[in-house]
């Protein structure tokens, strides 16, 4: 299991952790670069952690991540493998091509909320 203070230039995706004491996110580019990876945390710590898996995306984090950016009704077009190696400003991107309103999409990354344009 891989551990770290959030790394300066992931974008991170918050979400309902299954435990209580818990708090999960999705990460672009955390420990590794080019996908989305899932991580952890308790929630009076200060250390994430990757899954044991690898982080690959799990439906909970799939959901989140297009929550996030106002993509949940084009599931069919954007599946969890083809959204896995996307990043957040090819996310912004498809919102864009698909003539959807402006949004603006913050990393929930501690201490470095920067917009999703930034990720590339």
């Amino acid at each position: 299991m891989k551990e770290a203070g959030m790394a300066v230039g992931s974008f991170s995706v918050e979400y309902p952790a299954v435990e209580e004491d818990k708090i999960a996110a999705a990460d672009w580019n955390l420990w590794v670069r080019g996908r989305w990876i899932r991580s952890w945390k308790g929630k009076y710590s200060i250390y994430w952690h990757q899954e044991d898996d690898g982080g690959v995306l799990d439906q909970p984090a799939y959901e989140a991540i297009l929550q996030r950016f106002g993509l949940e009704s084009y599931k069919a077009e954007l599946p969890l493998g083809k959204v896995q190696l996307m990043s957040p400003s090819a996310l912004l991107a498809y919102r864009r091509a698909k003539g959807l309103p402006v949004q603006i999409v913050l990393s929930d990354t501690p201490g470095d909320h920067r917009s999703a344009e930034e990720y590339k």
